[in-house]
């Protein structure tokens, strides 16, 4: 499933495809553009994940000056909120269902967009920006102890 998430309102486009390829996700950003005012600026937060960087998205994005393009860091998934709404989708609509087929579970997937979007709540952080960096300071992997630096 690809997923746009609307930050402010919590509105869910989703569109879910049996191969995740960069084919699918341009076909997945033409829905996007068409399901919003044609006056607003989209900014697609994405992972790193090759599907989203081949030539042909890059070049569709360089066509539609509208579309602007955001990677976020390896492991930091956690700076995309489309991906705390996709743990949603694990938590409520996966785990909490039983499904024999995959069909079951693929329209199990296929509807959850629409059920959360007739009663969405904005997420809200929970933690302080200084307890993820004291979280990243008292890790054993030194790697990961050092402070977040932009």
């Amino acid at each position: 499933m690809f997923a746009a998430h609307e930050v402010k309102t919590s509105h869910v486009i989703g569109q879910t495809h049996r191969r995740h390829r960069s084919v699918e996700f341009r076909k997945f950003l033409d829905r996007v553009g068409a399901n919003l005012p044609a006056d607003l600026d989209i900014h697609v937060v994405t992972d790193n994940y090759g599907t989203h960087k081949p030539a042909l998205i890059r070049n569709w994005f360089a066509k539609r000056p509208r579309f602007h393009a955001h990677f976020t860091a390896t492991y930091g998934s956690w700076l995309n909120l489309a991906e705390r709404w996709f743990a949603e989708l694990t938590n409520q609509q996966i785990r909490r269902g039983s499904h024999r087929r995959v069909r079951e579970l693929e329209r199990a997937i296929a509807e959850f967009p629409g059920a959360h979007n007739q009663s969405p709540r904005p997420f809200k952080p929970r933690a302080r920006q200084h307890s993820c960096q004291n979280r990243a300071l008292r890790s054993s992997n030194p790697r990961k102890s050092r402070p977040f630096t932009y």
